[in-house]
């Protein structure tokens, strides 16, 4: 599983397809980094079939885990990043 770390905690994601342009998915309350490729698949809400999937349009997908989700753990939460941790 790829991954990256911030403030110490290690984060999963997952990319799909190739291209020069990225689009970033974020999953829904209680979901995984799955669920954005589940749904653009037509496992999710809407038909399979309905639109192809970015992935096999030349563009290159991603997703991550948000905290405490899927195998990305939750960490300390007094060592989450900030607005205020990021600004001068």
């Amino acid at each position: 599983m790829l991954s990256f770390y911030l403030d110490g905690l290690q984060f999963n994601y997952a990319t799909r397809g190739t291209g020069p342009h990225t689009f970033l998915f974020q999953h829904g309350i209680g979901g995984t980094i799955a669920q954005p490729f589940r749904f653009l698949s037509g496992g999710g809400d809407r038909k399979p079939g309905l639109h192809d999937e970015p992935a096999s349009q030349g563009f290159r997908m991603a997703a991550f885990d948000f905290r405490g989700h899927g195998a990305t753990p939750l960490g300390d939460p007094r060592n989450c990043a900030s607005i205020d941790s990021q600004t001068t």
